[in-house]
């Protein structure tokens, strides 16, 4: 069943009413998890779970991506966003990046 609602931010969103059976301990975490967040519902814990489980997946096809393309010899030399080697990244995690610097004609002079 679909129905559309409106998030927080005021914009509507189509969802699916989906029925899942829990173990006990899963139940019991997903409940603590949503009051220590300060989630709505479970709906909303399990939704973010997904969305997780999504992004830990789209990291891991970009990084099999990179891998492949630089091992075409088409990257040499070229350096990866760092999150694509880092598929274990999860929302709001913090890594310090070290870019190359930039450059450009214009600051030679200065």
């Amino acid at each position: 069943m679909r129905s559309s609602r409106l998030s927080m931010s005021g914009r509507k969103f189509v969802c699916m009413r989906v029925t899942a059976s829990l173990p006990d301990t899963d139940a019991e975490f997903l409940e603590r998890y949503r009051r220590t967040h300060n989630l709505e519902s479970r709906s909303a814990a399990v939704s973010r779970a997904v969305r997780a489980l999504h992004e830990a997946e789209l990291a891991e096809q970009y990084r099999a991506a990179y891998l492949e393309w630089k091992g075409s010899g088409d990257g040499a030399g070229i350096r990866p966003p760092a999150t694509v080697l880092r598929p274990a990244m999860r929302r709001g995690d913090i890594y310090r990046v070290d870019p190359e610097p930039i450059r450009s004609g214009a600051s030679k002079g200065s």
